[in-house]
């Protein structure tokens, strides 16, 4: 592996299993749609993007290994310490945080599929409500979006549709009838980075998340060139 470039294996093993995750998420894989409903074109979003952020999680544990040649002295590691550090850093990027990726797949990719079918049945349904899971977990800010009505093409959605969040079980429920939400709450813990509708950018993970931020593009090329040609 040289400098500008991504371990193959490693990132195919990954985006394999967060598409694995989508298709659980979305309901559906390619085989059951048709090539030219909106369903389709938002899976195929959706795997590239998982393959977009493969890649650049690749490129950012390869630097981080890298920058973990040293020490904080700035010293050249001995083999040993260099060895205990990459295992501590590829638990951290392949089982720590893989394991929320994936569930973040799902729930995204659940959250996608709803926003087509919102938007396919917006002229008879234009209205939407927000929604969350009822429980204690729920955290404030989400709390107090609960029950918030607006149209499918309002603003509101652009900032607020879930998830919003790691772990959010947010959802929303389409309707015929509705009448504008005033005055709601907009909560103040939501992370910066999910502050976006991102069924509507057709991705399952933000753009702003920190494994995209200084990868290069060539990086996340090298990514969507390992998207598999067969779609079954």
């Amino acid at each position: 592996i040289t400098a500008g470039s991504i371990d193959e294996r490693l990132t195919n093993l990954v985006a394999t299993e967060l598409r694995k995750a989508v298709i659980e998420g979305f309901g559906k894989d390619f085989s059951d749609l048709a090539t030219d409903t909106p369903h389709y074109k938002m899976l195929e979003s959706l795997e590239k993007n998982v393959f977009h952020f493969s890649a650049a999680k690749n490129y950012q544990q390869l630097k981080s290994m890298t920058l973990a040649l040293r020490d904080d002295q700035g010293n050249i590691r001995s083999f040993r310490d260099f060895r205990d550090e990459a295992y501590k850093i590829n638990a951290e990027y392949n089982s720590t945080w893989l394991k929320t990726e994936y569930n973040t797949a799902i729930g995204s990719a659940q959250m996608a599929g709803k926003w087509t079918d919102f938007e396919t049945n917006k002229e008879t349904a234009p209205w939407l409500r927000y929604d969350t899971a009822g429980d204690r977990r729920v955290r404030p800010g989400h709390k107090a979006l609960n029950g918030v009505i607006k149209q499918i093409d309002d603003a509101f959605w652009n900032i607020w549709y879930p998830p919003n969040g790691w772990g959010c079980r947010c959802d929303a429920t389409q309707l015929i009838h509705g009448a504008d939400s005033q005055g709601y709450e907009a909560p103040d813990d939501v992370p910066v980075i999910f502050r976006t509708n991102l069924a509507k950018q057709g991705m399952i993970f933000p753009p702003k998340h920190p494994y995209f931020i200084g990868t290069p593009e060539d990086i996340l090329k090298q990514g969507e060139a390992l998207i598999p040609v067969e779609k079954a």
